[in-house]
């Protein structure tokens, strides 16, 4: 888009079908705050967590977290997890079903969490199983390698744990129009000798990108020090979006959709980032329902028949209508 962008005469007024209905007037910032620990090699001789595995993009919150463990006595590793198991689910059930399951695989414990996959966007709609895995490795009582994994599993449970509003970061905030700002820990990947942990970041309106950057990078650092972890922080953050499009245009749009579904029609924030930020007065007009659960970007990706077919009747209507305005504003 920003290709296009640069070749292309942009019109004046532009719709993005690429968030929700009725109107989306607001966006938050999307960012990506990534963390990497060096590899330490381990001996064999303690169990240590050897591999770890979230979501396959950083904008998903994941359905399944996985860990992998290894050396030492598994026999004994095994039975402290399974001991632990029960309690901890019981313990955290309030913030959201989830299971664990642990099985031996040859030489190795594999241990997964399932949750429920959501967008990275919308993280109270899912369970997200990535600060579960690492805070049931934390609390279960194995005496893990002192590797990147296992300072990893600290840093997600000292600093996310189950809440997604950047409590335990003390960065959270909120804006009335806009929602609160949200970050959730989903890829955990291995490159050039480093484990990276990603979290996705959403801002509202209310910080900037770089006074939200020095904050975060401000408290993962006093923890670093405080518990003697090397680590590096890179964290790219989108600014925030929000417009004021009255006129004709907008109008148009709603009543299209209050028109066709029954339903209450005035313009909507949406914590989603697309290019209606690119695009000059570019605002969001579908195509996912309010009321239902956003499935892009989850584990099964689909949209209803229905809704396909509410969305056909009205982009053609939208074509035809605001076609035929004699002025946007």
């Amino acid at each position: 888009m920003k290709y296009y962008r640069d070749k292309t005469a942009l019109p004046e007024y532009n719709i993005v079908l690429d968030s929700k209905y009725p109107a989306v007037v607001a966006e938050k910032g999307s960012g990506a705050l990534t963390v990497r620990f060096p590899d330490q090699p381990v001996d064999g001789k303690q169990a240590a967590i050897v591999a770890m595995a979230g979501a396959a993009s950083a904008n998903a919150i994941p359905q399944t977290a996985t860990a992998r463990i290894s050396g030492g006595d598994l026999n004994a590793v095994a039975a402290t997890l399974e001991q632990a198991r029960a309690a901890f689910i019981a313990q955290q059930a309030a913030q959201g079903k989830f299971t664990i399951d642990i099985a031996r695989a040859g030489d190795a414990i594999e241990v997964k969490v399932t949750g429920s996959s959501a967008h990275g966007s919308r993280p109270e709609e899912g369970v997200n199983p990535v600060p579960r895995l690492a805070m049931f490795l934390q609390s279960a009582g194995v005496p893990f390698a002192d590797n990147q994994y296992a300072r990893a599993t600290r840093y997600l449970t000292d600093l996310y744990g189950t809440g997604y509003l950047g409590e335990k970061m003390d960065v959270g905030y909120r804006d009335d129009f806009m929602g609160p700002l949200t970050i959730s820990p989903t890829l955990i990947r291995e490159r050039n000798g480093k484990l990276e942990v990603t979290a996705n970041v959403r801002m509202p309106r209310g910080s900037t990108p770089d006074a939200l950057r020095a904050k975060i990078a401000e408290r993962i650092q006093g923890w670093a020090a405080q518990t003697h972890t090397t680590l590096e922080i890179q964290h790219d953050q989108g600014d925030w979006m929000a417009r004021d499009p009255k006129g004709a245009w907008l109008s148009t749009l709603l009543n299209i959709y209050g028109d066709t579904t029954g339903l209450e029609a005035r313009p909507v924030p949406t914590a989603g980032s697309t290019t209606a930020k690119l695009m000059p007065n570019a605002i969001n007009f579908g195509p996912a329902m309010p009321g239902k659960k956003y499935t892009a970007h989850n584990a099964k990706e689909y949209k209803e028949v229905s809704d396909l077919n509410l969305d056909m009747q009205m982009f053609t209507e939208m074509l035809v209508r605001v076609g035929n305005l004699q002025k946007m504003q």
